[in-house]
């Protein structure tokens, strides 16, 4: 719930952050530096590609709204109301709109695939090391004990548990898990299945090893 609120206040205030750039942004093109319509709509397209690549689309749908409405209302005759005097301007206005809108949803898009590949690069780096951790740790006698451990280092993970059903130990590194999870591990590993609290702050994973028939 905290993550949630703490997430839509960042929303809140970037698009608040949005709508005083394109408020600045406006007031120097209509009084600083005044300019045409057509350079004002590209100065506003530029800030809102801009917004949707740092931040969002919803971000930049706000900001698109907000251009839209200021470019109307400061550069669009009559100058002053939200009314358009000559259709061809009305045209031009909810092209520029859609223009946003889409460009924007594929600025969001793009960022959100360059953050994917990121991730997914990283996750890749965290394997590789946790394999590499792995098979330099030759005659361990505690195993399954130094396994959890690189896992909680490479991963950076608060703590991790593992259950050798072969042996029924528990193996843990970091705090102590709470003991109801221990009826939870024995099942998922009997079972093989996985899942995860209603937090996703612990995930329970079931691993079945099969050995070849002699």
């Amino acid at each position: 719930m905290l993550n949630a609120t703490e997430t839509t206040l960042k929303k809140a205030a970037r698009a608040a952050a949005a709508l005083f750039l394109i408020g600045l942004l406006t007031f120097a093109g209509h009084r600083l530096f005044p300019v045409n319509a057509t350079t004002m709509a590209l100065l506003f397209l530029l800030a809102v590609l801009g917004i949707a690549t740092r931040w969002g689309l919803l971000e930049a749908i706000v900001s698109s709204v907000a251009a839209m409405l200021c470019f109307n209302f400061f550069f669009l005759p009559p100058i002053g109301a939200f009314t358009i005097a000559d259709p061809q301007n009305l045209v031009a206005l909810i092209a520029f709109l859609a223009v946003s809108v889409v460009a924007s949803n594929l600025s969001s898009i793009a960022r959100r695939r360059a953050a994917e590949a990121t991730e997914q690069r990283l996750e890749t780096e965290k394997l590789f090391a946790l394999s590499r951790a792995i098979l330099l740790d030759e005659g361990a006698v505690e195993f399954a004990g130094h396994i959890v451990d690189h896992l909680v280092r490479v991963f950076e993970l608060p703590g991790a548990i593992l259950f050798d059903r072969a042996h029924n130990r528990f193996f843990r590194s970091g705090p102590a898990p709470m003991p109801a999870l221990e009826n939870e591990l024995r099942e998922a590993a009997v079972t093989g299945t996985t899942s995860s609290h209603s937090n996703n702050t612990i995930t329970i994973a079931g691993i079945i090893r099969q050995t070849a028939a002699s």
